[in-house]
């Protein structure tokens, strides 16, 4: 009879161990997410990288804290893409588009995700005579004849929504951070700004050497809408 008893109460547990690990192998379902740089620019001629008027030659952005969220969850609650660290993205060169660029990794849970959250940095840790010390996005070119240079030092938090999501993720899969210039400089005349102090440079940046504070402010404020995040 205690052997019987015996038997059953290992069946009993044996059975509840198989249910348990089921349960948390159906929790644990998890997919990889990559995430890769994209530049996005249509020339309004013939040469390439023309836009808005200048002919834009090179463009770098900084980003940190990348993170995709949860669908319902607070954008703080993100999951992190790689290890968070700062991306210095080179997006043009020579007036092309640059290759794309690796900018992490994340498992995740299966499930819905309907946002992507990212902080710009503006390299205040970068030595001196880095060409982005203390900007967090840089495009420069040529305007009206003279050499020009856009650079902004915001860290603005910008969380843009998945597009066309919610995505429902159950498999690994690629997602493309898309930058797009044009819509970067969407309503902004880039032939109108101007070299005040006449240095043959023309400079659009955030303390208005040059007088073009308005036209560094409207393309501050197209930052977020110039990003967008797509399925590759």
């Amino acid at each position: 009879m205690k052997k019987n008893i015996l038997t059953l109460s290992c069946l009993a547990l044996a059975t509840l161990g198989f249910f348990s690990c089921s349960s948390d192998g159906q929790e644990s379902m998890v997919s990889t997410i990559n995430l890769n740089s994209n530049t996005q620019i249509t020339s309004e001629t013939s040469s390439p990288g023309v836009v808005s008027g200048a002919n834009l030659l090179n463009a770098t952005i900084r980003l940190r804290e990348i993170g995709i969220v949860l669908t319902g969850n607070n954008a703080t609650n993100r999951i992190t893409i790689g290890d968070g660290s700062v991306k210095e993205i080179s997006l043009l060169n020579f007036g092309l588009p640059t290759a794309p660029k690796d900018l992490g990794a994340a498992v995740i849970n299966h499930n819905e995700y309907d946002r992507m959250t990212m902080r710009m940095d503006r390299g205040a840790q970068l030595t001196d005579n880095d060409p982005m010390k203390n900007r967090s996005l840089a495009v420069s070119g040529t305007v009206n004849g003279k050499i020009m240079h856009f650079y902004t030092n915001v860290e603005q938090i910008i969380t843009r929504e998945l597009s066309g999501g919610p995505y429902n993720i159950n498999a690994d899969q690629v997602l493309l951070l898309n930058v797009n210039l044009n819509a970067l400089f969407n309503g902004v005349n880039l032939t109108t700004a101007i070299d005040e102090n006449n240095d043959n440079i023309i400079e659009i940046e955030p303390d208005g050497i040059d007088g073009n504070s308005a036209l560094h402010n409207r393309i501050v404020e197209n930052l977020a809408t110039a990003i967008t995040i797509t399925r590759q």
